[in-house]
């Protein structure tokens, strides 16, 4: 466990204020005070996790506002949101070449038949999806 010093807990309450010497504002998230206070050279990552950092920051933030003072703690960066499957397949699919006139004219018999296929296979969801809820409603 790490220890902590006034002058450390001091610099802490000055970097969720924004008001260290490096910055201009205060940090919007957690990466940016992790950051700001690793700047300090008070910090090194060899002794202080992020973790312990974190920690220290909200308890001096819920601290500092329980007695009057503006210390807010950053929000968690947001994660880049990750395409979902269906977008991965719609984009392989609208990435392949499509037929020309003459391959769809030799195999519109395929092609009907895989739109069949298709639409039986998008009743039959709905049908289970109907059922799934008729048995759910029936054991509430």
């Amino acid at each position: 466990m790490a220890k902590w010093n006034t002058s450390q807990e001091e610099l802490i309450l000055k970097a969720l204020q924004g008001s260290l010497k490096k910055q201009k504002k205060a940090p919007k998230t957690t990466t940016e005070l992790i950051a700001d206070l690793r700047a300090t050279s008070k910090f090194p990552s060899t002794r202080y996790t992020e973790r312990s950092l974190l920690s220290k920051s909200k308890n001096i933030s819920t601290e500092a506002l329980s007695q009057g003072i503006l210390a807010l703690m950053p929000e968690k960066p947001k994660p880049e949101p990750k395409p979902t499957a269906k977008e991965k397949r719609q984009e392989i699919f609208s990435a392949a070449p499509k037929m020309n006139a003459t391959q769809q004219k030799k195999y519109q018999a395929l092609i009907d038949a895989a739109k069949e296929e298709m639409e039986a296979r998008a009743k039959a969801r709905e049908k289970a999806a109907a059922t799934r809820a008729k048995r759910k409603a029936g054991n509430s």
